[in-house]
């Protein structure tokens, strides 16, 4: 049946230091997706219930502002963890939910991860015949399944064998495919063009799907902070993570894309510096900046929004709540690098990495099978640094400094807000269907 294979992913689990930051749950999620895909298998998420550390507690929004939102009446619960942000859709779990429910929960699940990964014959997974459920089950963490997916890599590679072109075929109707589209992904040629299609696929479904609270809360905050431009895909942004890097760096490669003025949103962890990097650019006709170096381009000029300012009072004193609202800060400024029109960062991070998936398409069939260039297209973005470094979701992160936005606005569901938003955010890049 349906559930008789299932890749049992536990959230949030597998690293002492507790529940992994949020863009690397939500890689680990993306990850799970491909594999589970690839494999045929159903995925199914189980986290621990009183896990409201990672991504916060959406019950008070909803009661401050029930009067403004309309979900299903069997959300009665709110679900913690990673499935506050993400809803999981059928066509991935196969509506199977977690296999023998009489006899383990999520603590029995770990434990039995933990008592057997080390002797694992399979790295990152531990397989468990589950006899109440008659279901084979592959046990993941949210560390452990970067491991499992690695060791998949040269069987998802291989175009050897008519087993390996039958499998990389269904891979492909299982994200969602075409029938044109499923043929050039059992005929791709190399691990990174495949990996590449498959992300693009994968991409396209809408996973990681946002809960509609999440939906509603993120277009509140856009709307207040402005950011509408941007979510519509109509003004570039610049992702900064790292310190050390000047923001003059960042605009000089907009000569490797387009003249003219941009209005420039930039991702920060660290506003205030960047806002003095701001201030110190030279000033051009019009109120707009510049960068006085050769390199760059006189047609080029740039004004700037910077994300928003860390608020110590939410640092000294963090509650759920406010671990919600920043959950929804950080998918907003996600979203942002997502859809703007052109993107130019370091995308080496886990927000990059995920910034850069969100952005790809796969390539219309007829040129890819005519041999007319890459199997994907993405939207204009400009990588800093070595460009393989932040090729795949799957790959570790070279660059630690992230994007986390450390500030508490309690504006979520406010009506003023909600009245200006003019765009869904119920996917990162647009409206779409899954697979089935």
């Amino acid at each position: 049946g349906s559930c008789s294979d299932v890749l049992l992913l536990l959230l949030g689990a597998g690293d002492p230091d507790g529940p992994p930051d949020l863009a690397s749950q939500l890689r680990a999620y993306v990850v799970a997706s491909l594999a589970a895909t690839y494999t045929d298998m159903a995925l199914v998420l189980l986290e621990d219930a009183a896990d409201s550390t990672s991504v916060g507690c959406p019950d008070d929004t909803v009661e401050e502002h029930g009067s403004s939102f309309h979900f299903d009446g069997h959300y009665k619960i709110f679900p913690r963890g990673l499935s506050t942000l993400v809803r999981h859709p059928a066509w991935l779990s196969r509506g199977c939910g977690p296999p023998c429910p009489g006899s383990y929960g999520y603590g029995d699940w770990l434990g039995l991860w933990r008592s057997a990964s080390g002797g694992a014959d399979i790295p990152g997974a531990v397989s468990v015949l589950c006899q109440e459920s008659a279901s084979n089950v592959l046990v993941v963490t949210s560390e452990s399944v970067f491991t499992y997916f690695r060791q998949l890599l040269p069987e998802m590679a291989d175009r050897t064998s008519g087993e390996s072109i039958r499998r990389a075929h269904g891979w492909a109707v299982n994200l969602g495919a075409a029938e044109d589209e499923a043929a050039i992904m059992s005929t791709l040629q190399g691990e990174d063009d495949i990996m590449d299609y498959a992300e693009a696929l994968a991409a396209r479904t809408g996973i990681p799907l946002l809960q509609p609270w999440i939906s509603r809360d993120v277009q509140s905050f856009v709307a207040e902070h402005h950011m509408e431009s941007w979510m519509s895909g109509n003004k570039p942004a610049i992702y900064k993570p790292e310190y050390q890097v000047p923001l003059a760096e960042y605009l000089v490669r907009f000569s490797e894309v387009q003249c003219g003025t941009h209005h420039a949103y930039v991702a920060t962890q660290h506003p205030l510096a960047v806002r003095e990097e701001v201030q110190s650019l030279p000033e051009i006709r019009g109120g707009r900046r510049t960068v006085p170096v050769k390199r760059m381009k006189r047609c080029l000029g740039f004004t700037f929004k910077v994300g928003p300012v860390p608020d110590d009072g939410w640092l000294r004193n963090p509650t759920c709540r406010d671990g919600y609202d920043r959950t929804v800060a950080t998918v907003a400024e996600l979203m942002v690098l997502a859809r703007s029109s052109i993107l130019v960062g370091d995308l080496s991070t886990s927000e990059g990495r995920l910034a850069r998936f969100f952005r790809s398409t796969p390539a219309r069939s007829t040129s890819v099978i005519n041999g007319g260039g890459r199997p994907t297209d993405t939207k204009a973005t400009v990588v800093m640094g070595d460009d393989s470094l932040s090729r795949h979701v799957y790959r570790p992160p070279e660059s630690a400094d992230g994007l986390t936005v450390h500030f508490y606005v309690k504006t979520s569901g406010s009506r003023v807000y909600l009245d200006r938003a003019r765009r869904s955010a119920d996917t990162w890049t647009r409206d779409v269907a899954g697979p089935g």
